[in-house]
């Protein structure tokens, strides 16, 4: 697979709505256009946007001739919920991170207060966002909105950063573990599946083999990711490296090692394609490309 995500066209749709979402509001105040920037700076700051490919790559598997414009509001609004999250990990009091894909942490330019106020309005923000999505039914943003809360609350991703806290090896088993994982990374990125989805106004069926997926991604993506912390590059990782192990954290690595680890990723990796026979053609391009990409992060190198 190519070192780069294969989704040009999604990440152009995603970031010039994010964009028009984000603009400083005109006659804002010097407060007001500071609390903005500092939501733009970790918003729009490049990333590979893996969570708006999920959520184009499932509507239009569901929908093929589809508008992208349809799902852009439910594809920004789980970008600003991931960028809020990322700013609230990297603060001192969380995983003490100075650098986040490769520039300084938003709180080492606008101040820790000023970063946790980021984070709360980009978490308002996206809910705004699918709440009101103009292209979707009130029926259809009522149910992204409720995705949106369950696997970003207190039993998703919330309550899977509450567990990271106190994840050191000496505290957390196996069965521990994948359910750490599975909260703080695999909710969000099963909500932007479902997402997806949702905006085809799919069946029931399908938004539930796609939350399967996401959740099957989600976690090899984090196992991946606790392979890279100890053999990756920092240059390509954008973060520093090696702070797991540092600080005694359990990671798949610690606990079942590496040859496991890569195994266990494999197998997730092999499911969530499975999956994807529920959603549509497997001969059809969108159920390739999600395939490629369920592959592809289990196998990066940043």
């Amino acid at each position: 697979m190519p070192e780069t995500m294969p989704n040009g066209i999604f990440k152009q749709a995603v970031e010039a709505r994010l964009k028009t979402l984000l603009t400083e509001p005109a006659g804002a105040s010097e407060t007001d256009g500071s609390l903005y920037k500092a939501m733009s700076y970790s918003a729009l700051d490049g990333g590979k946007r893996i969570r708006a490919f999920l959520v184009f790559g499932f509507y239009l598997a569901c929908k093929a001739d589809g508008d992208l414009s349809v799902a852009a509001d439910y594809a920004a609004a789980i970008e600003m919920m991931h960028a809020a999250s990322l700013i609230h990990d990297d603060l001192p009091s969380m995983d003490n991170d100075d650098y986040r894909r490769g520039k300084l942490s938003n709180h080492k330019v606008f101040g820790e207060a000023g970063a946790i106020l980021a984070g709360d309005g980009l978490i308002i923000k996206a809910f705004e966002t699918a709440a009101s999505c103009s292209h979707c039914s009130p029926e259809q943003n009522l149910k992204a909105v409720r995705v949106l809360a369950s696997k970003s609350g207190p039993d998703g991703m919330t309550g899977g950063q509450m567990l990271d806290i106190a994840g050191d090896t000496g505290k957390i088993n196996g069965e521990m573990l994948e359910k750490l994982h599975t909260l703080k990374t695999s909710c969000l990125i099963s909500s932007a599946c479902m997402l997806g989805c949702i905006a085809a106004d799919a069946a029931e069926k399908k938004i539930k083999a796609a939350e399967e997926y996401g959740r099957c991604v989600g976690l090899a993506f984090q196992i991946r990711d606790d392979i890279l912390d100890i053999n990756g590059d920092p240059e390509k990782m954008g973060k520093t490296l090696g702070k797991d192990k540092k600080e005694s954290k359990a990671t798949y690595p610690a606990l079942f090692g590496m040859e496991s680890s890569y195994k266990i990723c494999k197998a997730l990796t092999e499911r969530a394609a499975e999956t994807l026979g529920v959603i549509g053609d497997n001969a059809a391009e969108p159920i390739a490309a999600l395939k490629r990409l369920a592959l592809y992060l289990s196998e990066r190198n940043s």
